[in-house]
């Protein structure tokens, strides 16, 4: 619920290309084992966080639906 809400808050009146990029860094966020997160998406720093790996499927859920929305 936080993920979703802080997408919400954030991404209103946002185009469909940054929508698609930040869901494809969250995805790539934690598969790739990044250590910090990128300035211009730095409103999600406290979900992208290392000892958050456990709840990554909870996390990125929002994104990808998110991704499927915008890319239809």
């Amino acid at each position: 619920q936080a993920t979703a809400s802080l997408l919400s808050k954030n991404l209103i009146n946002s185009e469909k290309n940054k929508i698609e990029e930040l869901c494809d860094y969250a995805k790539s966020f934690f598969s790739i084992k990044q250590v910090s997160i990128e300035k211009k998406w730095s409103f999600l720093s406290k979900l992208f966080d290392r000892k958050n790996i456990s709840r990554k499927e909870c996390i990125l859920l929002p994104f990808t639906a998110l991704k499927k929305i915008v890319s239809n």
